[in-house]
C-alpha cells in the first residue's frame, strides 16, 4: 500500500502556497493528537521562526543563531545530545580537513564549548570518540587561523 505524502511536501519553495504552514500545522495536529494546548503553540513557534529562517536564507546568508530551534535557548554541553554529537562531528571533518576555511567565528565557538573539561558532554560515553576528540581539539588550539580567512561567519554564535 502506498501513502501519499502530505500536501506541504508537494510544494516547491518558489510556490507561494509554500510560505503558509497551515497544512502543515494541520497535518502534525492529525499526526500527532498531544499537539494541543501549550504544545500547539510552542510548536508553532518553532515552526514560524524555522520559516522565517528559511526565507532569509533565499533572499541572503542568513544569521543563524547558536539555539536549540526546538525549544529557542542555547544549549549548554551534556544538555542535547545531539548537540554535543554535531560539534564533535564538526571538529572532527574540520581536522580531517586540517581545519582548512575554518573562520574565528568557528574556532572559537569550538573552543568555547569545550572549555570545561569535566562538564557532561555525550561524547565522553565512548571513550574513544572522546580520546579523539581531545587529540582534534588539541590540533584546532594550535591552529591559527590566516588573516584570509574571509568573512567571519558566525553559524555557530
Amino acid at each position: 500500500m502506498c501513502r501519499r505524502a502530505p500536501p506541504f511536501l508537494n510544494r516547491r519553495p518558489d510556490d507561494k502556497r509554500w510560505q503558509r504552514n497551515s497544512d502543515m500545522h494541520e497535518f502534525a495536529r492529525q499526526r500527532h493528537p498531544w499537539l494541543r494546548g501549550p504544545r500547539e503553540a510552542t510548536f508553532t513557534a518553532a515552526l514560524d521562526h524555522y520559516k522565517a529562517l528559511l526565507g532569509e536564507a533565499r533572499t541572503s546568508t542568513p544569521e543563524v543563531p547558536d539555539v536549540n530551534l526546538d525549544t529557542g535557548g542555547t544549549t549548554a554541553p551534556g544538555v542535547y545530545f545531539m548537540s554535543d554529537n554535531v560539534r564533535a562531528k564538526l571538529l572532527e571533518k574540520l581536522a580531517e580537513q586540517d581545519f582548512a576555511g575554518v573562520t574565528p567565528g568557528i574556532r572559537a565557538n569550538l573552543l568555547h564549548f569545550y572549555s570545561d573539561p569535566n562538564a557532561p558532554y555525550a561524547t565522553k560515553r565512548d571513550a574513544k570518540q572522546w580520546n579523539k576528540l581531545q587529540i582534534d581539539l588539541k590540533k584546532l588550539k594550535e591552529f591559527a587561523v590566516p588573516a584570509s580567512a574571509g568573512q567571519d561567519l558566525h553559524t555557530l554564535d
